[in-house]
């Protein structure tokens, strides 16, 4: 087998076992100049042709994971439970603090003051 079939393979064998929507959790990445904390999550986009993961990290970060060099693992359903509950809750604690939006927006324009124009200021 040349290097070329077994890169193709290897990416194969990524991509079906980090189809895209797999969480992930980094345990430590080889790269001194890593923005990636260890023990930050993410989600797989895709796996590329020479097998790098690439990871929407919840850090906002799109950096990939080099599977033979980085150390991560796969989040279990339990965790992912764990994730969307507590998402969940988040939301409906900020949904039931809002108050009401035509409200809101009344009171602002009460607040606004008027935009003065250039020629009625006064030097």
């Amino acid at each position: 087998m040349n290097e070329w079939e077994k890169n193709r393979r290897m990416a194969e064998s990524y991509r079906q076992s980090y189809p895209p929507g797999t969480r992930l959790e980094l345990i430590g990445m080889d790269d001194p100049f890593a923005p990636i904390p260890a023990g930050m999550r993410g989600t797989v986009n895709y796996v590329d042709d020479q097998s790098q993961i690439h990871v929407k990290w919840d850090n906002g970060s799109g950096l990939a994971l080099i599977p033979d060099t980085d150390s991560f693992r796969r989040l279990s359903a339990k965790e992912i439970e764990a994730e969307n509950a507590a998402k969940g809750s988040v939301v409906s604690r900020l949904t039931a603090s809002k108050t009401q939006p035509g409200k809101e927006r009344e009171e602002g324009r009460r607040q606004a003051k008027p935009n003065k124009k250039k020629e009625d200021m006064q030097l």
